[in-house]
C-alpha cells in the first residue's frame, strides 16, 4: 500500500478524531487527557521540527506540511495541555478548525492517491 494512503488513513481514522474529541469535550477533559495532549504536542513538534530541518537542508519539497505542524498544531496542543481546564474557548475553536482542515486535506489526498486512470 502507498505510504501516502497509509498516512492519510492514519490521520482520518486516528489523529483527527482525537482532535475532534479534544475540541468538542473542552473543559470536561480529565487531567490525564490534558497531560497526554501536552506530551503529544511536544513529541509532534519535535518530530516535525526534525523533518522540517531535514527537508529544508536537503532542499526537499513538502516542508510546508512539517512547518504547519511545528508552528500551528503542536503549539496549540501544548497550550491546551499546559492550561488544562483554564484553556480559553478560542483555543478549542482553533483546534476544531485545524481538525476540519486536516480532515478535508487528507480526504482529498486519499481520493487523489486512489484514483484509477484509464490508459486509453
Amino acid at each position: 500500500m502507498n505510504a501516502h494512503i497509509v498516512l492519510s488513513l492514519a490521520h482520518i481514522l486516528v489523529f483527527i478524531p482525537m482532535l475532534f474529541y479534544i475540541g468538542f469535550s473542552r473543559a470536561s477533559l480529565s487531567n490525564v487527557v490534558y497531560n497526554i495532549v501536552l506530551a503529544a504536542g511536544l513529541l509532534m513538534g519535535l518530530y516535525h521540527l526534525m523533518r522540517l530541518i531535514k527537508k529544508m537542508t536537503a532542499g526537499m519539497a513538502g516542508a510546508w506540511v512539517n512547518a504547519i505542524h511545528v508552528f500551528a498544531v503542536a503549539p496549540l496542543l501544548v497550550y491546551i495541555g499546559m492550561n488544562k481546564k483554564d484553556t480559553p474557548r478560542s483555543a478549542y475553536e482553533l483546534l476544531l478548525m485545524v481538525a476540519f482542515a486536516g480532515l478535508g486535506y487528507h480526504m482529498y489526498s486519499l481520493v487523489l492517491e486512489t484514483q484509477v486512470y484509464d490508459s486509453a
